[in-house]
């Protein structure tokens, strides 16, 4: 199979015509010439005729490369379900007021409550007192 020599970097259709008039109708027959005998032709120095054999050899070599041989199918991976992310629990603050979170409290902040619902039982106890002794008088 020969590849056209306007594929080569640099040859245009006249230039083609030139090349085609001295006996190269490939991209294979350029590549497998000299410098001399591609200077001969018009419009090829030294430096254009490596230039082109080389443009030349590099198609040729990505041509003749064979296609890759098919890998064999491998067998499906098992998908597995992911799972959610759990959140961060933070504490988030909106408009400077602070928006509570929903760990549980703390054993220190249920004594806390604990001593004040004590404390707030008492004091009604007293006023409760207070109350029926003022009202004895």
């Amino acid at each position: 199979m020969s590849t056209k020599i306007t594929y080569i970097a640099g040859i245009g259709p006249s230039t083609s015509k030139a090349l085609r008039a001295k006996g190269f109708r490939s991209a294979e027959k350029i590549a497998a010439s000299d410098v001399a005998s591609l200077s001969a032709v018009a419009g090829f120095g030294p430096v254009r005729a490596r230039a082109t054999i080389a443009a030349a050899k590099k198609l040729v070599a990505q041509t003749k490369k064979k296609p890759a041989k098919k890998a064999k199918a491998k067998p499906k991976k098992k998908i597995s379900k992911a799972k959610p992310k759990k959140k961060a629990k933070a504490k988030k603050k909106a408009k400077g007021k602070s928006v509570k979170s929903t760990k549980k409290p703390s054993k220190k902040k249920a004594v806390k409550k604990a001593k004040s619902k004590k404390k707030s039982k008492k004091s009604a106890k007293k006023k409760g007192k207070r109350s029926s002794a003022s009202e004895a008088y």
